[in-house]
């Protein structure tokens, strides 16, 4: 048979197999040792066919014009064979996402040629090799995701002076960071995170002016922001999160006026978040929480047309938010919960078109992902928990028709659930706890959409009304700390995947309905401090 004319194969005009090319099909199986006769082959790509295992047979050596070796997203097994030092033309080597385990063989040392080594995703062991430092030619190397990677970086990486971008995420590698990897004229990608790293090297400060992408997050590096290194004015991607940083954000961060993402997040900054950060107009993600901030948003963060994603929670800010939210064209997820925030719920945010498609909302039991919906405009998800935002309940938040989560907890919002709320047929969480909220309201028009309805720690009355036992999908409800009175309703026990019940802290009176006691799923249920009688269920 003629192989020329079959899909996925390319030969010479002496057709000779010089390419295959079977990708995405779905194949099955190991790689022939006949593959050794095919000795013009210059590419082997079998990447994502996701089944394909055993071992590379020796036999490949015969391929000594192969260029291309791409066999990731398969099933491929055992130590990467050091055999294949001997193709010394092979320029791109992608094994990603395979089951490789032990230490990357000292062979490949003999493949000069190297411009793309990808072992990412898989078990490898041991150490970086010194000899990828050899490799001059070395555009991208990839060992991330190993997770049994070890040691410290060789500083012979920095005499890979055509290296474009070095991914090393999710290892065990500690030690710092040799100074001479910001010095690589081309580097334009350096991501790191997930590691045990303490620091940069000491002897010289780290700057690189064309470095665009940093990401140091999620290990061990303390001290101020700066201190060891300076992003260049080409940074566009900077993650410096879930380290022990301290001191104040410095104001030339403003420099970094290409910035479009930043994540500074879970570390021990504090002071003002300054405003010269309004001149990063293009940021599109700027995530500060869980850090010690203080005072008021500044005013130039109205700068911000392009934002998508803005977290400032957990800090200590203060003052009213009269941030702009209406002059942020695509907004898409917005956090200041968990700070010291007061005066009225921003007005601005009636402005704003979301169109969210994942939130994550904690509850003490457990942790809910919501896919919401990319056809809905408006706002989806709102949360400003943990502050002290005052006044009566805003009714604007009834205008809200795609609102899926709202969670206002924590505050000094008084007056009545407006009736109006009724209309949010798409609100799947609301978590309105320890504010001074004085009347119920009726939620039968909901009854499809809740799954979580936190109202606990208010000043509520009267009974539960029947209407409770139609939200078939609730997972969670806590009324408790309220004065609810009047017998617990036997219709509570319809509610099949109900989760956790609180109705503690009320003045409920008669007996616990037995029908409680064949709930599913319930797993937590409280009904302490009441007026209650009569034998446990």
């Amino acid at each position: 048979a003629n192989m020329c004319v079959w899909a996925g194969i390319s030969c010479d005009s002496s057709t000779s197999v010089v390419s295959i090319r079977l990708t995405s099909l779905l194949l099955q199986g190991r790689i022939s040792p006949s593959i050794g006769q095919l000795t013009q082959l210059r590419e082997l790509n079998l990447s994502r066919n996701y089944y394909m295992s055993g071992e590379i047979p020796s036999e490949i050596t015969n391929c000594s014009l192969l260029e291309v070796l791409d066999l990731s997203y398969n099933l491929f097994q055992g130590r990467i064979p050091g055999f294949l030092g001997r193709l010394q033309r092979l320029r791109h080597l992608s094994l990603r996402w395979n089951y490789y385990n032990q230490e990357i063989p000292s062979s490949l040392a003999n493949c000069s040629s190297l411009e793309v080594i990808d072992l990412s995703r898989n078990q490898l062991g041991g150490r970086i090799p010194e000899f990828l430092g050899q490799l001059s030619r070395l555009q991208n190397l990839s060992l991330a995701d190993n997770s049994y990677m070890h040691g410290t970086l060789p500083r012979s990486l920095g005499n890979c002076s055509s290296l474009v971008g070095l991914r090393l995420r999710n290892n065990k590698f500690t030690g710092k960071v040799p100074v001479d990897l910001f010095k690589l004229p081309v580097l334009l990608t350096l991501g790191i995170s997930m590691n045990e790293f303490t620091g940069i090297e000491s002897g010289g400060y780290a700057s690189s002016s064309i470095l665009n992408t940093l990401d140091l997050s999620w290990n061990r590096f303390s001290g101020a922001l700066w201190e060891d290194y300076s992003p260049g004015s080409s940074m566009r991607r900077l993650d410096l999160s879930y380290n022990e940083l301290s001191g104040q954000v410095p104001p030339g961060i403003g420099n970094l006026t290409k910035l479009t993402r930043l994540d500074l997040s879970n570390n021990h900054l504090s002071g003002v978040i300054p405003s010269e950060l309004g001149r990063c107009s293009s940021i599109t993600l700027l995530d500060l929480s869980s850090n010690e901030l203080n005072g008021n948003l500044p005013k130039a963060m109205d700068n911000f047309t392009e934002l998508l994603i803005l977290n400032v929670g957990d800090n200590v800010l203060t003052g009213e938010v009269t941030m702009d939210f209406g002059a942020t064209k695509h907004l898409v997820a917005l956090q200041l919960g968990q700070n010291q925030f007061s005066g009225p719920l921003p007005y601005s945010l009636s402005n704003i078109s979301l169109q969210m498609h994942q939130v994550q909302v904690s509850s003490q039991t457990r942790q809910h992902d919501f896919y919401l919906q990319p056809l809905c405009t408006g706002i989806q998800a709102l949360d400003l928990r943990m502050n002290n935002f005052q006044g009566m309940f805003p009714e604007i938040v009834c205008k809200w028709t795609c609102l899926m989560v709202l969670s206002l907890a924590n505050n000094n919002i008084r007056g009545t659930i407006p009736p109006c709320i009724a209309n949010l047929t798409n609100l799947q969480v609301i978590d309105l706890s320890s504010n001074h909220l004085t009347a119920y309201v009726s939620i039968s028009n909901l009854i499809d959409s809740f799954t979580l309805m936190d109202f606990s720690d208010n000043e509520l009355e009267g009974e539960l009304p029947l209407t409770l036992s139609g939200l078939v999908g609730l997972m969670q409800l806590n009324i408790s700390s309220n004065r609810f009175s009047g017998r617990i309703p036997v219709g509570l026990s319809r509610l099949k995947v109900l989760e956790s019940l609180d109705l503690s802290h009320n003045n409920f009176e008669g007996g616990i309905p037995q029908e409680i006691a064949f709930m599913p799923e319930l797993s937590s249920f409280s009904v302490a401090y009441n007026n209650l009688s009569g034998p446990i269920p």
